[in-house]
Formats: C-alpha cells, sequence, structure tokens
C-alpha cells in the first residue's frame, strides 16, 4: 500500500469510527407513531407505526449495520412487538439499505424500485467485482482504491473525488 493510500485509509477509518458514537433520536408523534434519526449521521427518518399486529417500518435506513442500531431503538419504543412490514418510500440507499436486517418479513415498494436498485449495481461493476463484492460490500473502497494511482497527489488534477459514505461507516452497499 502506498503511502498515499494508507493516510487516506486511516482518515477515513478515523473519521468513520468517530462518526458510529452517535445516538438515535426518537421523536414520538402519536403513542403509535414515533420518527427515528441517527444524529449527525443521517439524513432519512425511519418512520414505526405500532398496529395491534406488529410494527410498520417505513424506510430502513443506510445499511444493515446503521439499521441495527435503529431497529434496537424501535424495540425500545414498541417493547414486546415484531416487525411484521417494511415500506420502502424509494430506492436511494439511505432508504432502502438496511432491508437485510429484515429479510424474513414482507417488504411493500413500488414495482419499480426493484429495477432502480439493480441499476447502481449493474451499471458499476463488471462481472468479475460482482462476484467479488456480492451484496455490495466494500464497493466504495474498491472504487477508490483503484481510482489511485502511485503518484497520485493529494492536489493533483487527475485525483478522482468520490462520494461515498462506504463499508467504513456501515454503508456496504456503495
Amino acid at each position: 500500500m502506498t503511502k498515499m493510500k494508507s493516510s487516506i485509509f486511516l482518515s477515513l477509518l478515523l473519521i468513520n469510527i468517530f462518526t458510529f458514537a452517535q445516538e438515535v433520536k426518537v421523536t414520538k408523534v402519536t403513542d403509535k407513531v414515533s420518527v427515528f434519526n441517527l444524529t449527525n449521521v443521517s439524513n432519512c427518518n425511519i418512520v414505526a407505526i405500532s398496529s395491534v399486529e406488529g410494527i410498520i417500518l417505513i424506510d430502513t435506513e443506510t445499511s444493515p449495520m446503521t439499521m441495527e442500531i435503529m431497529k434496537e431503538a424501535i424495540q425500545k419504543e414498541f417493547p414486546a412487538k415484531k416487525f411484521i412490514y417494511v415500506i420502502n418510500t424509494h430506492a436511494h440507499t439511505h432508504h432502502c439499505g438496511g432491508n437485510a436486517v429484515f429479510k424474513d418479513i414482507p417488504i411493500i415498494a413500488h414495482e419499480n424500485i426493484v429495477e432502480d436498485m439493480q441499476w447502481w449495481f449493474e451499471v458499476l461493476a463488471d462481472e468479475e467485482m460482482k462476484k467479488k463484492f456480492t451484496g455490495g460490500r466494500g464497493f466504495g473502497l474498491k472504487l477508490l482504491w483503484d481510482s489511485i494511482k502511485p503518484n497520485t497527489r493529494w492536489d493533483s488534477e487527475e485525483n478522482e473525488l468520490i462520494i461515498t459514505t462506504g463499508p467504513l461507516c456501515g454503508a456496504t452497499q456503495y
């Protein structure tokens, strides 16, 4: 690993380690509806609706890791309730990236959402990358690694800027 790549990797790691020292903000709308946010991490409102049958969840955060944090907070807010449905409002990863946490319950979405989700992976990845990064694990890091040449300096014009939350802060789909 070159010195430049080591520095970039370490900086990203340190930034994202501190990112996860966040708490879940809970806004109670009614006794049966609450909104959940990870402070300073997400710009997505996760809505949990407590019904007689269980919890209906609207959107699932950026990744399974971040959604697990949210799920714990939701279960504290609505104890003894199981999750019965997930509703994805659209295919942006900060709304459906945590779907894997709820793989055993129905996910409700517009019929075009699957196509929208697949576009990111199919357009950006060749067959070798798909095999190696199934599920998107480390995909953003792979793009960053491949874009940096041994002689690339931080201020070089050819230096690519990849903006992605990536695997270091739990958004493994990038």
